[in-house]
């Protein structure tokens, strides 16, 4: 019976350490969330509520005494973190004004090469449909001003070549924001065999099995091409591309040129 009550304080106890340490880890999101002072010290309040009841609930003067430091600790925490709320939250304003800053300013450095590449896309597409039997279909939407903004993560493009092919090309954030890192552009392959699938669908719904994606390289200026463990032989394209302001253009413009080539030769044969 001595035992079931020791573990009964034991796991009170850990209770208290581990709620303690679940709420100090909430700080960051309540200096960065949109809560005032008057709410927060209400939030604080009613967890001190929490631990008195805990406490209630073993009589061990031991334990109690253990509980009594953690909450004497929590407190004093507790009343330092309400007196510098203000200030910490200025400070985080501040960190996420700068850090905008650098987004907005590393997305006009480098938003030529997206610009070039979006353009170029349907102006080859276009150009192949004036002469064609079979027209290719393309959405190519506009491009967010920041790359680092919520909605890239939305952005996609879609390509339909056939019934039973298309592309999807979309953006990758590297998170957290590094100077040196900008949204790869990952070139998505969908097929589709069984008569009832429908290639747009699939090309919206389903996480392609085929893929390609550009890195890029900013201290070197080049972007890498990276496959996943594909099938396809994508045909004359090379594993590294230069994106200095002199050969950027004609990088894209190879590496898609083959591309499309490459999967229009495919839908013939």
């Amino acid at each position: 019976m001595a035992q079931i009550f020791e573990n009964e304080k034991l796991i009170v106890i850990g209770g208290i350490i581990n709620a303690v340490g679940l709420f100090l880890m909430t700080k960051g999101s309540l200096i960065s969330s949109k809560k005032d002072k008057s709410e927060i010290v209400e939030k604080i309040k009613g967890f001190r509520e929490e631990m008195t009841e805990m406490k209630g609930t073993i009589t061990n003067k031991e334990s109690l005494n253990k509980i009594d430091k953690i909450e004497h600790e929590f407190n004093e925490w507790a009343e330092a973190f309400i007196g510098n709320i203000e200030s910490k939250k200025v400070e985080h304003e501040k960190s996420e004004i700068i850090l905008k800053e650098k987004e907005i300013n590393l997305s006009k450095k480098w938003m030529h090469i997206y610009q070039y590449t979006f353009e170029l896309i349907p102006q080859m597409l276009k150009a192949y449909n004036q002469k064609a039997k079979n027209k290719i279909e393309f959405i190519i939407p506009e491009l967010p001003k920041n790359l680092f903004d919520k909605e890239v993560e939305s952005f996609k493009s879609s390509i339909i070549f056939s019934e039973s092919t298309a592309w999807t090309i979309t953006l990758k954030i590297k998170k957290p924001y590094k100077e040196d890192k900008i949204p790869s552009i990952m070139i998505n392959f969908h097929f589709v065999n069984s008569p009832g699938e429908n290639v747009r669908i699939v090309a919206e719904r389903d996480f392609p099995k085929e893929f390609l994606f550009l890195s890029f390289d900013l201290k070197n200026k080049y972007f890498d091409i990276y496959e996943n463990d594909s099938n396809i032989n994508f045909g004359d394209i090379k594993s590294r591309y230069s994106i200095s302001n002199d050969n950027y253009k004609n990088s894209i413009k190879d590496l898609f040129t083959a591309l499309i080539e490459f999967q229009i030769v495919n839908l013939k044969s």
